[in-house]
Parts: structure tokens; C-alpha cells; sequence
């Protein structure tokens, strides 16, 4: 495998993308560049581009401007070693993006290997979204009923109480799903025609998905 190579992650909410980047990160050494995180943080801050990011996301539930993106993801890619394996996950995640995401790439002298689309229906994305809550310090998913019970939402690594995105909401996930299927699906069409696209089941336990993944990126 090129040391370089460089993996998009596509998929609705509730894929599991965050799950699978985790895979990659422990079993292979990638770095995990997570767009959607470094905006959210952003949301959170007390300042102008925070409250527009925050109004955009939280209120709006739409996506962020492309020059939001181009600034998050060139600043993340800056520090990372040219002969790491780089996972880029929350974009691009419209049409106009792709050409935006190819010049970063560039100038850092990368080209998007692979594209894994992870896909599932939007009841399954509403179903598990429902039942997710994070760590606010770690960022980790957790399901409730799965990996903690009533009364213990508690993250066994940071032991802090766990917390949910303002947008987990069943009226919130079905926006962004909609949003994903008008927005992303034309990209995961782009990627398709490039023969560069893995598309995989988002309803398979996540070892056995990681399987499938990792097989991939080992091939190229």
C-alpha cells in the first residue's frame, strides 16, 4: 500500500463512518481528518465564525459554505506527515466540493485513492441516531440499550457523563438525511464513474465491515 494513500468516507448519519475511522486509526496508523467534528467545535466558539457555523448547522440544519470547508480541511491536512494514511471523513459532501477537496489534495501531493460509500436506509439512520450519545471530551459514540444502560451514560475511558448533538433529533436526522441524499449521493456517483468508489453494507457488524475495508486499502 502507498503510504499516502488517502480514503474518503461517505455515508448517511448512523452509518458508522466514525466507527470505522477508528478501526483504521488503531489497526493501520491513519490520521483521521473528521470535518464534521472540527465544524461543530467551531460552533461551539464564541465568535463570529462560530455563530455563523452554529446558525448554519444547529438552526438551519443545512451544509456549511464551501470556503468553510476549504479552510478546516487545509488546516488539518498541514500537519500531517507526507507518508501517512490520511481518512477524510465529511467531505466532500456536494458536487461543488470534489474539485475543491482534489486542490487541497494537491497541494500536499495526494489524490483521493478510494472513496467507501457506507451505505443505509434513512429509518435505520433515524433508528440508531435516536438511540446515540458522545463523549464530549473523546468524541466516542455510544448507543444507548447496546453500550450502556439507564442511568449509566457515563464514558468508561474519560469517566464524564455522556451528551447528544443538538441535531439528534428524529426531526433533525431525517433533514440531514435528505440533505445527504441530494447532496452526497451525487458525489458518491462521481466517485462510482471514477472507479475508485467501494461501496459496503452499513447494516453489517462493524468488525466484519472493517473486513471489507481494510481489504481494499491493503490492495492499492
Amino acid at each position: 500500500m502507498n503510504t499516502s494513500f488517502t480514503v474518503i468516507l461517505l455515508g448517511p448519519p448512523g452509518s458508522g463512518k466514525s466507527t470505522q475511522a477508528d478501526f483504521l486509526v488503531r489497526e493501520m496508523e491513519a490520521i483521521h481528518v473528521d470535518i464534521g467534528l472540527a465544524l461543530r467545535k467551531t460552533a461551539e466558539m464564541n465568535t463570529p465564525l462560530g455563530a455563523r457555523v452554529s446558525d448554519i448547522m444547529n438552526r438551519r440544519k443545512e451544509l456549511v459554505p464551501d470556503d468553510i470547508v476549504e479552510e478546516v480541511l487545509s488546516g488539518a491536512l498541514a500537519s500531517v506527515p507526507p507518508n501517512r494514511l490520511v481518512i477524510i471523513d465529511g467531505a466532500p459532501r456536494c458536487s461543488t466540493q470534489i474539485g475543491i477537496i482534489d486542490g487541497i489534495l494537491k497541494t500536499f501531493e495526494r489524490v483521493v485513492n478510494l472513496a467507501v460509500y457506507v451505505a443505509l436506509s434513512e429509518e435505520e439512520s433515524v433508528r440508531r441516531i435516536s438511540r446515540r450519545w458522545m463523549c464530549p471530551q473523546c468524541n466516542r459514540p455510544f448507543i444507548a440499550g447496546v453500550d450502556f444502560q439507564e442511568g449509566t451514560a457515563q464514558c468508561p475511558s474519560c469517566h464524564i457523563p455522556l451528551s447528544r448533538r443538538k441535531d439528534d433529533t428524529e426531526e433533525g436526522v431525517r433533514k440531514r438525511f435528505q440533505v445527504f441524499a441530494s447532496n452526497t449521493l451525487p458525489v458518491v456517483e462521481h466517485y462510482r464513474k471514477a472507479g475508485t468508489l467501494l461501496e459496503v453494507d452499513g447494516t453489517k457488524d462493524p468488525i466484519a465491515l472493517f473486513g471489507d475495508i481494510r481489504e481494499h486499502v491493503v490492495l492499492h
